[in-house]
This record gives C-alpha cells, structure tokens and sequence, in this order.
C-alpha cells in the first residue's frame, strides 16, 4: 500500500503538478487579507465558463480547488491591473 502511495507521488511530481499552487476559495480570500471577499470569489466560480476563469479551477469530488497562478493572471486581465513587477 505504501508502494503504491509513493508512485502517486512521483507521478504527480513527473506531470508537473504541484499542490502547493493550489487554494481552495476559501484559503484564497484569507491568504488575500479578505480584500476578496468569498462571495465575489463564488460570484467568479459560480460563472467560470462564461468569464474565462475555468482553467483556474479544478473540482475533485464536490470541492474547487484554484490555481493561485491562474487565478491572479484571470484577475488582472478582468481588471486591467498591472502586477507589482509591472507585467
């Protein structure tokens, strides 16, 4: 059982993902000190198809699971900010 947990892993490693860039709404609008608010974040989440904000997300079971990447690149094009480097 341990084998095949540690091969998870590797595959995972391997494709590239890393759960790390991953928040759930919930653990976005606190890791952005509340200035989003977790009805605007459901808002967004609830019409991703339509807004653009799909390849952010990901759902497992019945929980999202946001791309923080992702997710800031699709805010800042919504928005017409610029990020802190000036990108």
């Amino acid at each position: 059982m341990h084998q095949a947990g540690l091969h998870n892993k590797e595959v995972k490693r391997s494709r590239g993902i890393d759960f790390s860039d991953f928040e759930t709404p919930e653990s976005l609008v606190a890791s952005s000190d509340n200035k989003i608010t977790i009805t605007q974040l459901r808002w967004a989440l609830r019409d991703r198809r339509n807004n653009g904000l799909a390849p952010a997300v990901s759902k497992f079971g019945k929980r999202l699971y946001i791309n923080r990447a992702k997710f800031f690149e699709w805010f800042v094009s919504q928005h017409g900010m610029q990020t802190r480097s000036g990108k």
